[in-house]
């Protein structure tokens, strides 16, 4: 049976959709409305983790509270049940604000964060979902475009008023005694002896800081004299029985407390109100970037405490000490009449007001204006015009990042690129929200670079006639890339383009004139922007390395980077440039060319860079304490005292920064690094399975040190993580300027030593630090098992990336493709020309540098024996050579599973390597090399295999239902251990099971198994618990036996393997493939248990059971069928097929009844056919989210009805559905 297509557009498909959500009644659940909502937050409020991410408001306009607990939110019509609210209470007249950021956070004593963002662009939904998922409370339907930093939602009538607003006048008293006491606070307090003047109060040590917002200045009063203010502000308030609302929004350095007519209303940093004294510090301090945003205090629970007319608010003002170089109080109290929501009446807000009633709104926005020039790079004198076909409509601009407003320049005629200019433009319309800012960027670029062409990507940077020092400095960044032909000019059109911060980096070399600086893209609020650059994944700071003396081939850093990428081990990922970097007035001119960068990745947690948790401040208990850290072995950041006492070493704070991270978590992190001290030892950190250090990074990072020779490896830019749960990792590597034979650095020389003697020969590679006990002081040639990894893993490079023949062709392939801008780069920087005659000299010094030194690191461990070909899958009769690149060395070699070497002979199962094995058979070779009477190589081990066992799994009960009271009257069984796997054999012999296993899923190793083998076509099933799928499903089953561990009721991979540890089949299931198999009662079935096994992880091999609980034991033709009718599920009109006509009969019958008759029963859902024909998501639910399922699937390509495509027989049902032959 095949689904009736109609071959619509995707287009078709929304208008479905939209059709189907006007079906359905808003229903009004408690009052609950989502009253706003922002997808464009730039700057209006920031998370638990500083970040501007979406939100949603939730309002309960009801009379009673409501428990949220169930309900849910989405923005997909395919999955209504996107995100569950946790038991949250929303008292009457109240709002919760709820972040969309993707974060998927539900702790109800914390911030609630969705799995989704909100899509900007619009055409979405946004929807309040009831628990059961059968209607819609209140949302969006079709979210139309967002405006950066506007809000959208419904209209209200409040009325909004500031009792104490900008400039607004106030009295203030810094106190030298407390003879005042608490009296000052009091609404009758007579304070005419006291300063009068304007807000905001404070003062500024090292201008501009808040200069601009200071109406009252108190430096010479307080500077080294008190950390305390006291401010005093009167207000009137009309009728304080007419107000729904009052919130004190703060800008404060560092805190405060404050009052209204002698009751506390808000504090901050402060110690309580009865410990305040004349003299009283602030407890914390609060940054000057956030000193400068209003934060929000919900102050409603003071309207009792005011007054008809004159009001008092009084501010204990707190700086962190007398010594402190700034300080700042600005209040605003703001009152609301909470006027009648209009739900239809839909407004974009100007103001959002997350937590608050909406302000006045917008219905419409104004149109983007156009420019007649795109950004770039221009020559001679460019204009820039700006237009709009909207009459009446004005355009204002502005030239300083700022987003225009009402205030801004009015656009009146061309605008003159003079120079770097970023040129932001919006329309007005009365009565309109004005337009989104549209933003073009323009360099200017002198007549001596207009022919300037380069064979890889530029960067231009200008920073306004400002230098890059160790503060940042903001500019503009433009980067051009290479076209078809391989070439550029400065006037292409810009691969990014935008406002950028950068800050020189660097110790030793930080003062040079090629300096080497940070990258951090930025918006025009001046915050992080995550960008994509040159391919590498999104992100907003990068580093521009500048190689300059050292390293003179101009490629140290990026090939180590290349080299540890390709071993596996995140570098960060490098691209070659050129840069014109312009820190003065006028045009870029070619006196602006820096030469050649490497424009680079920044150490930082990244999904796509160290890929760990995100460690907040509210982490503090484990598990969750565990882990997201990032720390360094390296001089400190500038104010940091690092983590002292931390396994004998003083780290770094990378991430978190040292000024974010917590007391707890500094003293767990110092636990664990004691305790990883002690148990470092050779022979157990790699039997003990990483319990606090993972062996593989670790020698990793020592050989991607050692083999350049990188002399301040560990004890400088010596980085290391640590994931939640996990161990301690090393890495990732940095810095590699000083290495492979450098110039100006003679530690670096001799590829032919570990390290130099005498003075700062280098680090000690084998003594430094945590790497001394694992090493025992000396190189890695002893029998540890560490050691023995440790050479192993060496061979395994060299055999790959460390491979001279591929590091030789990545060396070739930069210096062919850096020939023509090395050039350019020696001409600029004459003092530091290459050595070897030329360019090409350097190169082929680094070269044979290297050369020399992996061939010399050979020879300093054993070498140890390898196979050609190197295992896997090989047809019986292959011929296996046994290699060594050592002469002189004894191969011994197994076949038997034994290691050649017993104690330190030749074991008595070890043959002698003398000519080619022939493979009739799936085998396992183990071998080492002997160099003379005792030395051995590490072991080598390589597992061929000629036929694979015929075994295929073909139903998995992954989330069963709950054990019933007759299958369980002594409640001694779980869910759980109703779970099995079906296996079959689907060969034509029969097979042994010794030796197969299970690598992932669950555990269990079928040599225990209750039969040794299987017929062709024979079922069995591997359970969870015996007892219990016994007492469910009889003891007719054939069980091989009990496996350990559960499978997940989300996604799994379930691996098997055969004796020799060769794959037989990996796959992952989803509970997405069939929701009816996600504790619904059916199991995962594979449609044709005959089929190869490398089908099986895909969702069309599987279907649900036809029974509930499954069908273990039997398969194909032999599962029994239920009585009833054939039918095709989703199919409501019983025509045979799936149309639109059935979404649309069905949305009839929910939300209609008008007289509908389901096929199955004369009851509605009642009858249990009805409700199977009808589930088509298999939720075990019959809603809106069935209709939805199956337009998704008729129009969009998505999944088909839970039931399948084929007939089923559904008891109660007639026949409507004919099986094809």
């Amino acid at each position: 049976m095949k689904p009736f297509q109609l071959g619509l557009r995707p287009l078709f498909f929304f208008f479905c959709v939209f059709t189907v959500l006007l079906s359905v009644d808003f229903v009004s659940a408690q009052g609950l409305l989502i009253t706003e909502f922002q997808a464009f937050n730039e700057s209006t409020i920031q998370d638990e983790d500083n970040e501007y991410t979406d939100w949603i408001e939730i309002f309960n306009s009801g009379e009673d509270a409501v428990n949220l607990n169930g309900y849910y939110l989405t923005d997909s019509v395919e999955e209504l049940s996107k995100w569950q609210f946790p038991a949250v209470t929303l008292q009457p007249g109240r709002f919760l604000v709820v972040f969309a950021s993707g974060k998927d956070r539900r702790n109800p004593a914390s911030e609630l964060h969705t799995n989704f963002s909100i899509e900007r662009n619009g055409g979405e939904i946004l929807v309040l979902i009831t628990p059961d998922g059968s209607s819609v409370v209140s949302g969006y339907t079709e979210i139309p475009e967002q405006i950066e930093d506007a809000s959208y939602g419904m209209a209200t009538d409040s009325v909004f008023t500031d009792p104490i607003g900008e400039g607004a006048a106030l009295r203030a008293f810094v106190p030298q005694n407390d003879l005042l006491g608490d009296t000052w606070r009091s609404f009758d307090f007579d304070d005419s002896g006291w300063s009068e003047s304007t807000s905001g109060v404070g003062f500024e040590g090292r201008p501009p800081g808040y200069q601009a917002l200071l109406g009252t200045d108190l430096l010479e009063q307080m500077y080294r004299v008190n950390p305390t203010a006291y401010i005093r502000y009167e207000f009137q308030v009309e009728n304080p029985a007419d107000l729904d609302l009052l919130s004190l929004d703060m800008r404060y350095d560092d805190g405060f407390s404050a009052f209204i007519n002698g009751e506390l209303v808000a504090s901050d940093n402060s110690p309580s109100a009865a410990s305040l004294t004349w003299n009283s510090e602030a407890s914390s301090s609060h940054s000057d970037r956030l000193a400068v945003e209003y934060i929000e205090f919900d102050i409603s629970d003071a309207i009792s405490s005011l007054r008809v007319g004159r009001n008092v608010l009084a501010i204990h003002g707190l700086n962190t000490s007398p010594t402190s170089n700034d300080f700042l109080i600005y209040p605003r109290l703001q009152t609301v009449e909470v006027g009648d929501i209009q739900p239809d009446l839909r407004q974009y807000f100007d103001a959002p007001s997350p937590g608050a009633p909406n302000n006045q709104g917008f219905a419409e926005v104004a149109e983007k204006p156009s420019f007649s020039r795109e950004s770039g790079a221009y020559t001679g004198s460019p204009t820039v015009e700006l237009s709009t076909e909207v009459e009446n409509a004005v355009i204002r601009y502005t030239t300083d990042g700022s987003v225009p407003d009402e205030t801004s320049t009015l656009y009146s005629e061309p605008i003159v690129v003079t120079g770097a200019i970023e040129v932001i433009a919006r329309s007005f319309e009365d009565g309109k929200l004005p337009s989104p800012a549209k933003r073009e960027s323009y360099l200017l670029l002198h007549a001596n670079v207009s022919n300037f062409s380069s064979n890889i990507p530029v960067v231009l940077v200008n920073t306004f006639g400002r230098q890059i020092g160790e503060n940042w400095t903001e500019g503009y960044a433009l980067i051009v890339e290479p076209g078809e032909n391989g070439r550029l000019r400065l006037t292409d059109e810009p691969h990014y383009m935008g406002k950028t911060a950068f800050k020189r980096r660097g110790s030793s070399t930080g003062g040079r004139q090629k300096l080497t600086f940070n990258f951090e893209a930025r918006n025009s609020e001046g915050d992080d922007k995550d960008v994509e650059i040159f391919g590498f994944p999104e992100e907003s700071d990068y580093v521009m390395y500048g190689p300059y003396n050292f390293d003179r081939a101009l490629m140290r850093n990026a090939l180590m980077y290349e080299l540890s990428n390709q071993s596996g081990r995140w570098a960060a990922r490098p691209r070659f440039v050129e840069c014109y970097l312009h820190t003065r007035a006028g045009p870029i001119s070619s006196a602006s060319y820096w030469g050649v960068y490497v424009f680079m990745e920044k150490i930082k947690r990244n999904s796509g860079r160290v890929d760990i948790a995100k460690l907040t401040q509210q982490d503090n208990a484990e598990p969750d304490v565990s882990g997201g850290y990032i720390m360094k072995i390296d001089r400190l950041d500038p104010g940091d005292a690092g983590l002292s006492g931390a396994g004998g070493q003083r780290l770094g704070w990378v991430e978190p920064k040292e000024r974010e991270q917590t007391a707890q978590q500094a003293t767990w992190l110092r636990n664990f690094c004691n305790r990883m001290r002690t148990a470092l030892n050779a022979n157990t950190v790699i039997a003990n399975g990483g319990e606090y250090i993972d062996a593989g990074s670790w020698i990793d990072h020592h050989i991607l040190n050692i083999y350049p020779k990188n002399v301040d490896a560990f004890r400088l830019s010596g980085y290391m993580f640590k994931d939640r749960g996990g161990p301690m990792q090393m890495g990732p590597i940095w810095d590699f300027d000083r290495t492979m034979g450098c110039a100006d650095d003679g530690r670096a020389a001799d590829p032919r030593s570990w390290a130099n003697s005498g003075g700062d020969g280098g680090t000690r590679y084998f003594q430094f630090g945590w790497y001394s006990p694992l090493f025992g002081n000396q190189p890695p040639v002893g029998d540890s098992a560490w050691a023995r990894a440790y050479r192993q893993r060496w061979n395994e490079l060299r055999r790959g990336p460390l491979n001279n023949e591929n590091v030789m062709s990545v060396i070739d392939e930069w210096g062919a493709l850096l020939n023509e801008s090395a050039t350019r780069n020696f001409s600029k920087w004459g003092g530091v020309r290459p050595r070897f005659g030329s360019f090409q000299g350097e190169v082929n010094h680094l070269k044979t540098w290297l050369t020399n030194r992996g061939d010399w690191m050979d020879a300093q461990f054993v070498d140890s024996p390898y196979f050609e070909p190197d295992g896997g899958l090989v047809e019986s009769g292959t011929q296996v050579e046994i290699l060594i690149g050592t002469p002189g060395a004894s191969i011994y070699y197994t076949l038997d599973g034994n290691d050649p070497r017993s104690g330190n002979r030749v074991a008595d199962t070890a043959v002698l390597y003398e000519a080619p094995l022939t493979i009739t058979g799936n085998t396992v070779i183990n071998a080492r090399a002997l160099f003379g009477q005792s030395v051995w190589s590490s072991r080598t081990t390589s597992t061929f295999v000629t036929s694979i066992p015929t075994l295929s799994v073909t139903e998995i009960m992954y989330n069963p239902l709950e054990p019933t009271l007759e299958e369980d009257p002594n409640d001694e069984h779980s869910k759980t251990n109703m779970e099995f796997i079906e296996l079959k054999n689907i060969g034509d012999e029969e097979i042994s099971l010794a030796g197969i296993r299970f690598g992932r899923g669950v555990i269990f190793d079928f040599s225990d198994a209750l039969v040794d083998t299987l017929a062709p076509g024979q079922v069995a099933v591997v359970v969870n618990e015996p007892d219990a799928f016994i007492a469910r499903y009889g003891e007719d089953i054939p069980i091989l036996g009990e496996y350990r561990g559960s499978m997940s009721d989300r996604s799994e991979t379930i691996q098997l393997l055969g004796p020799l540890g060769q794959p037989i089949f990996e796959f992952v299931y989803t509970e997405t493939w069939h929701p009816s198999t996600d504790g619904q009662g059916y199991s995962l079935v594979n449609v044709s248990s005959d089929a190869p096994v490398d089908t099986l992880g895909e969702a069309a091999s599987w279907r649900p059971s036809a029974l509930l609980l499954g069908t273990p034991g039997v398969h194909g033709e032999e599962v029994p069928q239920p009585q009833g009718g054939l039918q095709l599920g989703g199919d409501v009109d019983q025509d045979g097929g799936l149309s639109i006509t059935d979404a649309v009969v069905l949305l009839q019958f929910l939300f209609q009844a008008n007289g509908i008759e389901l096929p199955c029963g004369e009851n509605g859902l009642e009858d249990a056919g009805n409700a199977a024909l009808l589930d088509s998501d298999g939720s075990g639910l019959v809603n809106i989210t069935d209709a939805v399922n199956l337009l998704s699937f008729l129009f969009q390509g998505g999944g088909p009805p839970a039931l399948g495509l084929e007939c089923v027989r559904i008891e109660g049902c007639p026949d409507a559905c004919v099986a094809e032959e």
